[in-house]
């Protein structure tokens, strides 16, 4: 049986489960706070329970801070 495929939060790709970013992590690390916050703030309707492809939280986790 193969992995399901979603629609990632972000980029609205269709992606295979294996490609999410895990949404229960063991430990909160401080960027992801601010990693949330700037993806809330181009995407106010996104939620971090929502389903994300680690691509694109890698992409908002090396954006700069401002």
């Amino acid at each position: 049986m193969g992995a399901r495929v979603i629609k990632c939060s972000l980029c609205n790709h269709l992606i295979s489960e294996v490609e999410l970013r895990p949404q229960l992590e063991d430990k909160i690390h401080e960027a992801s706070d601010e990693t949330i916050q700037l993806i809330k703030s181009s995407q106010p309707a996104w939620s971090q329970n929502d389903p994300t492809r680690q691509l694109c939280w890698d992409y908002f986790c090396k954006l700069p801070l401002t």
